[in-house]
């Protein structure tokens, strides 16, 4: 879950200093309004209390963009796994991930950050079968034809 700090300050002089952290990564931005033509007390106030009435919309914006980067990754590394190790796993395997798949895609191009971390949920549920069996096979690929003395010496 997102979470952004922003402070702001205003000096003597009417000028606005805003700083926003997100507190995830510790990344901060700022930007400093110089008024060239003077606020009155009450612009300011006001441009303040927008920016609060518009921090759940840009909240909410970022959760959204935030999900839909993650669902492209997801679907790419799935797809790729799909094409690599798709051979190791059951037919209604492959189509279970495929259905999910496509489920991801279509909540992704909505609006709902929630529905599409749950059909990311989907598909890592979908796909457990083929992470272990490629897992499996990259180990059996690995070890083939090595002594057990040759994996066991530190």
């Amino acid at each position: 879950m997102p979470q952004v700090e922003v402070t702001f300050d205003i000096d003597a002089n009417g000028i606005l200093n805003v700083m926003a952290k997100d507190m995830r990564t510790g990344e901060t931005q700022s930007i400093e309004v110089k008024p060239s033509y003077g606020l009155s007390d009450q612009e300011v106030e006001r441009m303040i209390e927008d920016s609060f009435k518009f921090a759940a919309d840009d909240v909410n914006a970022r959760k959204l963009i935030e999900a839909r980067l993650d669902a492209g990754a997801l679907i790419t590394t799935t797809e790729k796994s799909l094409a690599d190790g798709g051979h190791l796993v059951a037919t209604g395997d492959v189509e279970a991930i495929r259905t999910a798949l496509s489920a991801l895609a279509t909540a992704k191009d909505g609006t709902d950050p929630r529905a599409i971390r749950a059909r990311m949920a989907d598909i890592e549920q979908a796909a457990k079968g083929l992470t272990v069996a490629m897992l499996d096979d990259s180990l059996k690929q690995g070890l083939q034809g090595k002594k057990v003395s040759d994996v066991t010496q530190s």
